[in-house]
């Protein structure tokens, strides 16, 4: 975020929260998708990706069929 020259202030307006409450989200282990795709439209980054990485690696490994 900082990199791309971006201010929590601009960051939490983007995503519909308040500036304090932001400061939350860098601290939570998890996060909602639907505040992950604002997040990924806002930085213009697929978060989404690294999710699909992992679950890629998981079912590769996976010899379990249901």
């Amino acid at each position: 975020m900082r990199e791309q020259g971006h201010t929590v202030k601009e960051f939490a307006q983007a995503i519909g929260y308040r500036r304090n409450n932001a400061y939350r989200i860098f601290r939570q282990a998890t996060i909602d998708t639907g505040l992950l795709i604002r997040i990924s439209v806002f930085l213009r980054h697929d978060f989404f990706a690294y999710y699909s990485e992992e679950y890629r690696k998981q079912t590769a490994a996976d010899t379990h069929h249901f």
